[in-house]
């Protein structure tokens, strides 16, 4: 019986061994490196915080999404994923930044002072600034809203007169209000 004994306690603990050695070296298979590349500024890459290791393609596609869109927000509009190439331990990844767009002048355009006052808009601030689209749009926000509680619920906000040149944004706001409308 101890002949049958000694060879099964061998076999069982290779077989324990394997397992463990196999579960911890796929553990680390599931991971995906990322290589970030941006053609236009490659010293930025520095500057975005990303994690080295991914669970999946489908997480480093997200993760490009979210940098995009974070990229967009603050001035550079024609950010875009340039490549992504995957295999099953590291993906390539080269983005564009393109140009950081600013305001050169954004006019108050046809906004009367009620609105003006509102919204808090002035000219001064929209000069050499940085266009944000998330800042622009909470001033059309404000106008709109503005509208809305003075009889306006079918009032446009849109820019006029746009001028690109050189990554510099030049434009006038205009206001439909439309048919005044009074509930009483």
């Amino acid at each position: 019986i101890t002949t049958l004994y000694y060879p099964l306690k061998i076999g069982v603990t290779y077989i324990l061994f394997f397992a463990l050695f196999f579960s911890f070296s796929m553990s680390g298979q599931n991971k995906i490196l990322l290589n970030l590349f941006i053609k236009d500024n490659p010293s930025f890459v520095k500057k975005i915080k990303i994690k080295n290791n991914y669970p999946s393609k489908k997480e480093i596609e997200k993760e490009m999404k979210s940098i995009i869109s974070q990229l967009r927000n603050e001035g550079y509009l024609l950010a875009v994923l340039d490549t992504l190439v995957c295999d099953t331990i590291q993906c390539k990844v080269v983005l564009q930044m393109g140009e950081k767009y600013k305001w050169a002048h954004l006019k108050k355009g046809n906004l009367d002072e009620d609105i003006l006052a509102h919204t808090g808009f002035n000219e001064k601030l929209y000069a050499n600034i940085p266009f944000k689209p998330v800042q622009f749009s909470k001033v059309m926000d404000k106008t709109l809203n503005w509208c809305d509680n003075n009889g306006y619920p079918f009032a446009r906000v849109r820019l006029d007169s746009v001028d690109i040149e050189n990554a510099s944004i030049t434009a006038q706001l205009h206001i439909t209000k439309n048919r005044l409308i009074k509930i009483d």
